[in-house]
């Protein structure tokens, strides 16, 4: 593992065993991405593997003790995730390129969970080094997306637990279909 991000993840493990109130552990673990990414990172081509379609999803670290996870995301130009959540806090960090992250809050009262009506809640223009968050309940159906027509991008993002479904929001019927997202 590269020894900044092993340094990342101690001080993510240090943060969890604390244990501060969900707000307070994003805000600090936002600090120590900043810090992550504030310098160009090296991880290599496992680490920036993208399939055929869509974004690279590739595991650099699942913790034992707390079950957070830590990801590089692979974006090649232009490509653009649908409207998704995660029900679990997350911070995504810019380490190479630019992306658009976009958050928001829902419109309809929940009242039938197949159909949701989004709207944009806030919109994070990221570039090298920047750091946005989820925080579900309020903010956790997002997006996440390479903003550069014509150059890669590479996100780091660590998540509260190991996400193996979703819901994943068709913007056009506003129904929720349940994803299972893998890693390449």
């Amino acid at each position: 593992m590269h020894p900044r991000i092993q340094a990342y993840v101690e001080e993510v493990r240090g943060i969890l065993g604390e244990g501060p109130e969900a707000s307070e552990l994003v805000a600090r673990i936002q600090v120590a991405a900043k810090d992550l990414v504030s310098q160009p990172l090296d991880l290599g081509p496992e680490l920036r593997r993208v399939p055929d379609e869509g974004y690279g999803r590739n595991l650099i670290y699942r913790d034992p003790d707390f079950g957070f996870v830590v990801i590089a995301m692979a974006w090649p130009p232009g490509i653009q995730g649908a409207p998704h959540d995660h029900g679990t806090w997350g911070v995504v960090a810019v380490a190479e390129g630019q992306v658009v992250l976009v958050n928001y809050e829902r419109e309809d009262d929940g009242s039938n969970p197949a159909v949701v009506k989004l709207r944009p809640r806030d919109r994070v223009e990221g570039k090298v080094g920047d750091v946005g968050y989820v925080l579900p309940p309020e903010v956790d159906f997002h997006t996440v997306g390479n903003s550069n027509p014509d150059g890669f991008s590479l996100t780091i993002h660590t998540y509260g637990f190991d996400i193996q479904e979703c819901n994943l929001l068709c913007p056009d019927t506003g129904q929720l279909k349940r994803v299972f997202p893998t890693y390449n």
